[in-house]
């Protein structure tokens, strides 16, 4: 397989990002004669959760750190990373972008010769990295060299597959094996996992040889609670028994409670795994462990939990959907479902949870936007999801109420010779099932709102990069849309003017 060549813009990038990177850690080597702590976190879902919860477990043990990480937005590119260090910081989400990127290009070569760090002995380097082409991880080891004290990769499934290969790459995979638990030998090289899945998990590992330690999934194409670890010099695996809470917290180990304003998945636990490694290492507090995990600050649209109208609650997961995480958010709802009685037991005697023990069932909403970006396995992937959702549908159908898809993708299910339309509305067939499918966010607003939301029902959001915007679906449906607008995603003028193109309300 051939290499890609990158075009002379990213080549400029990638120069100015390594001369960034090696400033501030040489910078730190000659003032506290020992190497910076980076830590980079990659992965296809989870890696803003990730990184922002490493930022603030070392920000609560009063470090310094250098990150992209923040609740309104996670940035993971290599102009991302000349931003953080250059203090130059620009959006490109506008018609002047071309010209944005050059001002930025230039003002930043400039500043490389007057930067100066604010470097303590305890400072630290936590970015995330993000892929969306075969061999886009060789730009960020060209940067990173041997620099690179930790890597964590969060899950390794289908997300930005229009980007990468069929057949898979085994002259790269040759030159990793070595760095590879045996388990992964046997993964990468069973017929049963599709090339183009190889390749995107592949793309990952490539990062490795950046490290000196690294953390990992224990599988390939699954959202598994196990990970793999070599700080003790072996392959580990690490189990967390994680738990539901009543409040809807996420209870781990019977001692870390996540807090009750994001109803996190199960499998959420694994990440607990990362903080406790990376705490011990560094030497870092438990209690202040424990504080990041009772009070974490998760980057906006990520399963927060919203209060809307009609005393509906909102499972915000807005900004970003793949078939992982959609399956995940699927078993979370599946979960809900089947242990609200449960949880109603326990709630009854909490004073500061009444708004959930007012009802004993309630109805269910769920939104689905498109997932985006996976190319000639989009179709498939789709339909993977709606006989889930069928499947779900026939133990839990009472406790539905809608559900809505949104986004052309999932037209590319249709069964039948022509799609039935009825205004905003598009029928698709799927296995004699019949789904709504809405075109634009804006249609599925003009059928929701205070007169025709059930009173006390939920309503689960799942959405899909930039050109669905369910985070204005969202908006819509608070009950204080004014006071809680900085708990959504994609935030800001920029964005304004991005979704008025789509005809979708502003933020």
């Amino acid at each position: 397989m051939n290499k890609t060549k990158a075009p002379f813009s990213t080549r400029v990038l990638i120069w100015l990002a390594k001369k960034y990177v090696n400033k501030i850690t040489k910078d730190y080597k000659k003032k506290y004669n020992q190497d910076l702590p980076i830590v980079l976190v990659a992965g296809t879902a989870g890696k803003s959760s990730t990184t922002i919860l490493i930022k603030q477990l070392f920000e609560t043990n009063g470090w310094k750190v250098y990150s992209g990480a923040t609740k309104e937005a996670c940035l993971n590119s290599l102009s991302g990373l000349i931003m953080i260090l250059s203090g130059e910081m620009v959006s490109f989400e506008h018609k002047f972008a071309v010209f944005d990127k050059l001002t930025f290009v230039i003002k930043s070569f400039f500043k490389l010769f007057l930067v100066r760090f604010k470097l303590t002995k305890k400072t630290a380097l936590v970015y995330e990295v993000g892929f969306n082409e075969q061999n886009e991880a060789d730009y960020f080891t060209e940067v990173f060299g041997k620099k690179v004290d930790d890597l964590i990769l969060t899950n390794l499934t289908y997300e930005h597959s229009e980007g990468f290969e069929s057949e898979f790459d085994s002259l790269n995979y040759k030159a990793l094996k070595h760095l590879l638990p045996p388990f992964l030998h046997k993964l990468f090289e069973s017929d049963k996992i599709e090339g183009v899945l190889k390749n995107i998990a592949l793309e990952q590992f490539k990062l490795a040889k950046t490290a000196k330690h690294f953390i990992f999934p224990a599988a390939i194409g699954t959202v598994d609670n196990n990970i793999l670890t070599n700080y003790s010099g072996d392959w580990l695996v690490n189990k967390v028994k994680a738990s539901r809470g009543y409040g809807f917290s996420l209870v781990i180990d019977k001692e870390l409670k996540f807090s009750d304003r994001y109803l996190l998945p199960i499998t959420f636990g694994k990440y607990i795994q990362v903080l406790s490694l990376i705490s011990d290492k560094y030497s870092l507090s438990v209690d202040n462990l424990e504080k990041t995990i009772s009070d974490p600050q998760l980057p906006n649209g990520r399963f927060s939990l919203l209060d809307g109208i009609n005393k509906s609650t909102i499972v915000d997961s807005s900004y970003n959907s793949d078939p992982a995480s959609l399956n995940g958010f699927l078993d979370l709802f599946s979960e809900v479902v089947d242990s609200f009685k449960h949880w109603n037991t326990f709630l009854e005697k909490d004073n500061n949870a009444k708004k959930y023990s007012s009802i004993d069932s309630p109805k269910h909403y769920l939104v689905f936007g498109e997932m985006r970006e996976l190319g000639e396995f989009s179709a498939a992937r789709h339909k993977e999801i709606l006989e889930k959702t069928m499947e779900m549908a026939k133990k839990k159908g009472d406790y539905i109420q809608e559900i809505f898809l949104l986004g052309r993708e999932w037209l590319k299910c249709d069964e039948s010779e022509v799609v039935k339309t009825d205004g905003a509305i598009r029928y698709i067939t799927y296995k004699k099932q019949i789904f709504k499918v809405f075109v634009k966010v804006g249609d599925i607003i003009n059928i929701l709102d205070q007169n025709t939301l059930r009173p006390s029902s939920w309503v689960w959001v799942k959405g899909s990069q930039n050109t669905i915007f369910l985070e204005s679906l969202v908006k819509h449906l608070l009950e204080n849309p004014i006071a809680d607008a900085d708990k959504l995603c994609r935030i800001g003028a920029d964005w304004d003017e991005i979704r008025s193109k789509w005809v979708v309300p502003s933020i």
